[in-house]
């Protein structure tokens, strides 16, 4: 009978080796997991400082520019501070003053731009007549809109 003493010292040897080597893959692994759970805490603190403007509750005279509407929906909303207006005559308004529409058929491009501001709680569509107008105030509440200003490029344009 042979003695396997030798070969099982060898074998818990490369195993001591093994575990090494998972120990630091183990290690690395978790710096990466550190690194990117800082990450994920930087961006949730950058969006909760934004997320008021994007959905404002009950103060319609928040910063416009911060949430980089585009112009089309700029204008629609410096339209509407007026008083509340119908699809048809936002229509020609936008016509009037050149106002750029990325759609086919212009009255389509803006009344999804008027839903979109209206998810966003800036618009709202009377039931009953249909005309358009800004959201919970009356048509000089939005002081914002005095100022807008197209910004850099939208990454997501109303």
């Amino acid at each position: 009978m042979k003695n396997i003493t030798d070969d099982l010292k060898e074998r818990v040897s490369e195993l001591e080796i093994e575990i090494a080597e998972a120990q630091r893959k183990l290690s690395s692994l978790t710096d990466r997991k550190i690194s990117l759970t800082s990450l994920i805490e930087v961006e949730e603190s950058r969006w909760q400082r934004r997320q008021p403007s994007l959905l404002p509750e009950s103060t319609p005279s928040l910063s416009l520019e911060s949430k980089r509407l585009s112009p089309l929906s700029q204008f629609l909303l410096s339209s509407l501070k007026d008083g509340e207006k119908t699809l048809e005559e936002l229509k020609e308004k936008v016509k009037v003053n050149n106002i750029p529409i990325k759609a086919v058929k212009p009255g389509r491009g803006i009344a999804v731009a008027l839903v979109k501001l209206s998810h966003r709680g800036l618009t709202e569509k009377d039931k009953k007549d249909g005309k358009w107008k800004l959201k919970n105030g009356k048509p000089g509440d939005m002081a914002g809109l005095k100022d807008l200003r197209v910004s850099a490029p939208p990454t997501q344009p109303v």
